[in-house]
């Protein structure tokens, strides 16, 4: 009998499905339990004369780890910005265009080691614990609104419909020119996703093609206007594929997908990648240990999922073609769409051209593959280092927590799977940086008041 008891104890349809208005209640009192918004340790220097102590530009997936994660060190001065209308932040409602995530459900996302903020917290909570033993793969469209929920129970200070025009130096700080006006802080986070380091590449046969006719993958699309039209794909990854199923759902009148490889590789090289750069132990990698694995991800290519695949290769209308010759196709179809992944380019980042001559990139570390070269060689805590010791001392208040710092952090910065365990780390370097400036010498100078005092009152009470 005990024996069969226990089975049924660990038959996952025989949990109760506790509801989403249960599991909110559980996480307030987590909150509350973890002490969320204590008494600021900074308290002196919240708002001072209009102040941020921290500015995060993004309010998607990792702006939201980010800003989590500082809260939960005490660090309350802070406001997130995001260029897009609410509800309409990071990739997953615009151009993430996959029916499924394409990593594991099992990541715990942006929860910052939180149990009742994960996905499945948040799931099973709905539709059961049973339900979520049989979900293979997280539908796109429930992350979003997961997201969402986990927004709303955090309450973070957002700012939509504002864009980062520049980023300049005033005294100690940095001044922040926004599309709605100016702002100062002391630190910089950059959760700019995919195309925060230079937007997206625009091959130089394209260059002339008016922008009416192409699109990036890395933008949203009305695939709606392009039923009937005989589209082009740009590039063979897993974007483009997306890209061509949605277009053929949508009615396209074909689609061609062109790319310059003999064949789209199958040598499944995600598996190894994910496995390495999904696990904290990437950092234990050097930097020709790092230097290795990416240009062997980038020469070797990686594989398209299984399910981007089948979602195609139904359709008459599709045809792949390879070892293409661009320049000779670009007459022959109504709509190009460019499938040629994120630029990591500085120089072409408007915030940050100004001042991307004097960031240290790997390619000035000795590292020339062209792919490997211009990305940023971030710090510990995922701050700009300067090329030149001492000639840009404020690049260290400038964190890049964005795809550009893969190479430097693995998956910590970029992607599900660790993006709770980057956020711990950049709040902690924020507020050890920010100790030793600041607070260090406030809290030693009120020790040592305290320590003189009570010395005075001992003398005075002392014998004569």
């Amino acid at each position: 009998m005990a024996c069969e008891i226990s089975n049924l104890r660990r038959m996952p349809s025989m949990r109760r499905t506790i509801g989403l208005q249960e599991l909110e209640g559980r996480v307030r009192d987590d909150l509350r339990f973890l002490g969320y918004h204590p008494n600021n340790w900074q308290t002196a220097r919240r708002g001072k004369n209009g102040l941020y102590q921290v500015v995060i530009i993004g309010g998607g997936m990792a702006g939201m780890a980010a800003a989590f994660a500082l809260l939960k060190v005490g660090i309350f001065n802070i406001v997130m910005v995001d260029q897009q209308p609410a509800g309409k932040e990071g990739p997953w409602d615009t151009y993430a265009r996959m029916k499924a995530l394409r990593t594991s459900k099992k990541w715990i996302g942006p929860s910052v080691g939180m149990p009742s903020l994960t996905f499945q917290s948040w799931y099973e909570a709905q539709f059961g614990s049973f339900a979520w033993e049989l979900l293979r793969k997280i539908p796109t469209h429930l992350w979003m609104e997961y997201l969402s929920w986990f927004k709303k129970m955090l309450k973070f200070p957002l700012q939509n419909d504002t864009k980062l025009i520049s980023i300049t130096r005033e005294e100690e700080y940095l001044k922040l020119e926004l599309s709605n006006g100016t702002i100062i802080t002391e630190k910089l986070v950059l959760a700019t996703g995919l195309n925060g380091f230079g937007g997206y590449i625009i091959p130089d046969f394209m260059q002339h093609v008016p922008k009416s006719h192409w699109a990036h993958t890395n933008e949203q699309i009305d695939f709606a206007a392009l039923q009937g039209k005989r589209i082009a794909i740009i590039g063979g990854g897993d974007a483009g594929l997306d890209a061509a199923g949605t277009a053929l759902e949508q009615g396209a009148k074909s689609v061609d997908l062109h790319i310059r490889r003999k064949a789209l590789p199958v040598e499944n090289v995600t598996i190894g990648s994910n496995f390495v750069l999904s696990n904290g132990e990437y950092g234990l990698c050097s930097d020709d240990e790092k230097d290795e694995i990416f240009r062997y991800i980038f020469d070797t290519g990686l594989s398209p999922p299984n399910e981007s695949l089948l979602r195609v290769e139904k359709f008459p209308n599709f045809k792949l073609h390879t070892e293409t010759d661009f320049e000779k196709i670009l007459k022959n179809f109504d709509f190009y769409i460019l499938a040629t992944g994120p630029a990591i380019d500085g120089s072409k980042q408007p915030e940050i051209a100004p001042f991307n001559d004097q960031v240290l990139h790997w390619g000035d570390q000795g590292y020339n593959h062209p792919k490997v070269a211009k990305f940023p060689y971030l710090g510990k805590y995922f701050e700009f280092l300067e090329k030149e010791k001492g000639a840009a001392p404020f690049l260290k208040d400038i964190h890049c927590f964005n795809h550009a710092s893969v190479i430097s952090h693995g998956g910590l910065g970029s992607g599900i799977a660790l993006i709770g365990v980057g956020a711990q780390l950049l709040a902690q370097g924020i507020r050890n940086d920010s100790f030793i400036k600041t607070t260090k010498n406030e809290y030693l100078s009120m020790f040592r008041s305290k320590i003189s005092h009570s010395l005075e009152e001992l003398e005075y009470q002392l014998p004569q």
